[in-house]
């Protein structure tokens, strides 16, 4: 899941809270990204969230790596959020 703290209805941080809470769902592997210049706050929101942060402007490559890294810290990806393979 990816996560922009400035979403225009509401508060990403709201967000990623709610599904930390919802037991279905608090292993889901969320990257926050932001524009935000007070970058040890968000650091620290991250941290507390276990979400991996990205500052934006960012690389694709940067997104991708972030998204692998949340995989592992939530112990890889649940079976039932894998797509399955086309045949």
């Amino acid at each position: 899941m990816v996560v922009d703290i400035g979403m225009p209805d509401g508060d990403g941080w709201d967000l990623i809270s709610h599904v930390r809470t919802t037991a279905m769902h608090a292993r889901i592997p969320i990257v926050v990204m932001t524009g935000l210049l007070d970058s040890a706050e968000v650091l620290n929101r991250a941290y507390e969230l276990e979400c991996e942060y990205l500052g934006k402007p960012f690389a694709s490559e940067a997104l991708i790596a972030k998204i692998e890294s949340a995989r592992r810290m939530m112990g890889g990806t649940p079976p039932e959020l894998v797509a399955p393979h086309a045949a």
